[in-house]
């Protein structure tokens, strides 16, 4: 398997606080990873060091073997990069049609752009019934939907996902997972962060647990969770 995504020994600081202390994990093609941990253990900084929205002070990222840690967050976007933080941040005063539109900002081929719209909307049919309807007005999973769906308008090869079953009803954390399940599917690869671990476990294929900057274990869904500490941790076993 081609590894798509490479972090080495990557250092994040917050003022004088080091939040990564020397984090490595890697995202194969066509895969689902999940990153899981605490609150505070620095995995939303993760994400957002690889999208180019927080430097690191040491340390590199690799996208199929080009170094990104230096580029701006549009040039990641170019380089194949999706990122729906937590919180969405959607555009509220603008409608899903032009939330989603944004997503495709720096792509040129306009008929490209239509046909992807097209393939969203399969994706989450309730985006199409209610595109003129400002974003700020939708429920909190449709909101969810929508941060994903503008994220995918960007044609990313890895998207990353960071709590998007935050707040939802069980039965919109089941449609999350579906919804990411079809994505990884079409052919995207997925870095998932997640708070709520079973559903972290039901979709991944391998894992890493970061505890106060460090990656403390890695490996398959399966050998993560037949590890004692794991289970206790984050399984409730």
């Amino acid at each position: 398997m081609d590894t798509l995504l490479k972090i080495t020994d990557l250092k994040v600081r917050y003022g004088g606080a080091e939040v990564l202390q020397g984090v490595s994990l890697t995202v194969g093609a066509g895969e689902i990873v999940m990153l899981i941990g605490s609150n505070g253990a620095g995995k939303t900084t993760t994400l957002r060091a690889v999208s180019g929205l927080k430097r690191a002070h040491a340390g590199e990222v690799l996208f199929e073997g080009r170094r990104i840690d230096r580029l701006n967050p549009q040039d990641t976007v170019k380089a194949g990069i999706g990122h729906v933080p937590q919180g969405r941040a959607l555009f509220p005063y603008l409608s899903v049609l032009e939330n989603l539109l944004l997503g495709a900002y720096l792509r040129p081929n306009r008929r490209d752009i239509t046909q992807d719209l097209e393939k969203v909307f399969e994706h989450f049919p309730v985006l199409k019934e209610r595109q003129r309807q400002w974003a700020g007005t939708l429920s909190g999973g449709e909101q969810q939907m929508l941060a994903i769906a503008r994220a995918l308008m960007g044609r990313p090869k890895l998207l990353m996902l960071d709590e998007p079953s935050l707040a939802l009803s069980p039965i919109l954390i089941r449609e999350i997972g579906r919804v990411v399940v079809e994505i990884n599917r079409a052919g995207t690869s997925i870095l998932l962060v997640e708070q709520n671990a079973r559903l972290a476990f039901s979709l991944a294929r391998r894992g890493y647990v970061l505890e106060t900057g460090r990656i403390v274990e890695s490996g398959s869904t399966m050998e993560l969770m037949s590890d004692d500490r794991v289970k206790r941790a984050y399984l409730g076993r």
